[in-house]
């Protein structure tokens, strides 16, 4: 399965770039990117995804990931969206299973910005954080700059030529690239590439580190 391999060396914000004239009208975005993205890129993309609200998602939640060697009775997270400027701190696991509640809250704090459509973000991913946050010893939120990006925004970026991989596990709900201020990014990499829990890329000039659960990959 091909995976986005680098992906957003820029910091995933809206910079002003002359269009492509004539080349596609803004309307056209998400209907374009429906019916040439491979199916990889769709994946876990819904036909009602416009009508996704806060506080919807599906019945049965996945069974709960293990932390290898630590016993915890819940997973929390603290989130910053530096887009929006919002935060997020929310329990999303206990007792052995994952909260909608706390789910909901996540997914909507790393919607994508530009027009709030929201995702349901790969649990594995929030416990990829909350380990990541376990292992560099911290308890400040990562800063999130960008997370969930909609078929419509990806494509539109990729064609614009930011550096989006046409098939991004962020159109998934599966890749997140954030900084801890607290951290340095070479630790931060260094320590997530230690994971062995997917894919880390390193992205200095733009003061961030993707992190995906993807294949296990590094650049």
């Amino acid at each position: 399965m091909q995976q986005d391999t680098p992906d957003s060396p820029i910091p995933d914000r809206d910079h002003p770039r002359p269009e492509r004239r004539g080349f596609l009208a803004a309307a056209g975005w998400t209907a374009l990117a429906l019916a040439l993205a491979p199916a990889a890129a769709l994946a876990g993309t819904r036909s009602d995804r416009a009508a996704l609200r806060p506080g919807v998602r599906p019945a049965t939640l996945p069974a709960a990931r293990p932390i290898p060697g630590r016993r915890s009775s819940e997973k929390s997270l603290d989130l910053v969206n530096v887009q929006t400027g919002e935060k997020a701190k929310a329990v999303y696991w206990a007792n052995g299973r994952y909260l909608d509640s706390g789910l909901r809250g996540i997914d909507w704090a790393l919607r994508d910005h530009r027009n709030d459509e929201v995702t349901h973000m790969a649990p594995d991913l929030m416990d990829l954080l909350h380990d990541l946050k376990a292992r560099l010893g911290i308890q400040a939120p990562f800063h999130v700059i960008s997370a969930y990006r909609s078929p419509a925004t990806n494509a539109r970026l990729f064609f614009e030529g930011h550096g989006v991989a046409w098939n991004s596990l962020h159109v998934q709900g599966k890749a997140i690239d954030i900084r801890l201020p607290s951290v340095s990014l070479r630790n931060v990499y260094r320590a997530a590439r230690g994971m062995e829990r997917g894919g880390v890329g390193y992205y200095p000039r733009s003061d961030f580190v993707h992190l995906d659960v993807g294949d296990v990959r590094y650049w």
